[in-house]
């Protein structure tokens, strides 16, 4: 069988070569299709340079070795050839692409109103934004609101208990000298409180979660109801007895004379 010589050089292109190779050897696009059971799309792709219709160059590489085999050619000259082939046709439309992108920023270039336009319109989003965010963490840091409506300061009163009533952020939780109370989704608040004998403080705070908290202070004084002291019960003595007993058998006496 004879071997065709040949180098890589500048006289023709790839496709050209390949053409020429199957050509010399005699054969059709459809035997050597048959024979290498590559579809006959791909051997015309090759042949005429189209590597933009290729799926993927290093796919393309292993049909052109199947290809020069089958056609008894030298494997290193085509693939040489196809690589720097593929390459020149890239480096075209890399350099196609980039005068098309300058030429499409010289135009921009003229359009000035455009940027401003939408430097306008982004700017007020992004400050809406930043302040809603910045509002929604100051309300979560900041002290609840706190109402006490009952008892009033420093009240007197001859009852046992205290019932503390009041409003705050419904987010918020309530204590009173330590104990929690229950807050309603209104933020309204109720607690019974029991007072000893004299003057109480009562601290009431309202806490946040997050944030800081709020605290009230009430003073409330318990004065049991006073009056005259009742009387003593009589107690019998030993000889107001004796004495009871002896007028009785004196009258007892007296009766049978």
């Amino acid at each position: 069988m004879s071997f065709m010589q040949k180098s890589v050089g500048n006289e023709q292109d790839f496709g050209s070569d390949l053409r020429e190779l199957r050509e010399l050897r005699g054969w059709t696009k459809e035997e050597l299709e048959q024979a290498t059971k590559i579809h006959i799309s791909i051997i015309n792709a090759l042949e005429e340079n189209r590597f933009s219709d290729l799926a993927d160059p290093f796919y393309a590489e292993i049909h052109i070795r199947m290809l020069v085999k089958a056609l008894d050619g030298r494997v290193p000259f085509f693939v040489g050839k196809y690589r720097q082939s593929w390459q020149e046709v890239n480096d075209k439309k890399n350099q196609a692409n980039k005068l098309t992108l300058k030429k499409r920023i010289k135009q921009t270039d003229l359009i000035v109103i455009s940027r401003y336009l939408s430097l306008f319109i982004i700017a007020p989003l992004i400050f809406l934004l930043a302040w809603y965010v910045y509002s929604q963490a100051k309300s979560l840091s900041a002290p609840p609101v706190l109402e006490v409506t009952s008892p009033p300061n420093h009240q007197v009163t001859d009852q046992a208990y205290a019932l503390i009533n009041g409003k705050t952020n419904p987010s918020a939780s309530i204590s009173v000298n330590g104990r929690n109370a229950i807050v309603e989704p209104d933020g309204s608040f109720s607690l019974s409180f029991d007072l000893p004998r004299g003057m109480t403080e009562l601290k009431i705070v309202a806490k946040r979660r997050y944030g800081g908290e709020t605290s009230l202070i009430r003073y409330i004084t318990y004065s049991p109801p006073s009056g005259p002291p009742s009387p003593l019960p009589q107690v019998p003595s030993l000889l107001d007895a004796v004495t009871s007993t002896t007028s009785t058998i004196d009258n007892v006496t007296t009766t049978f004379q």
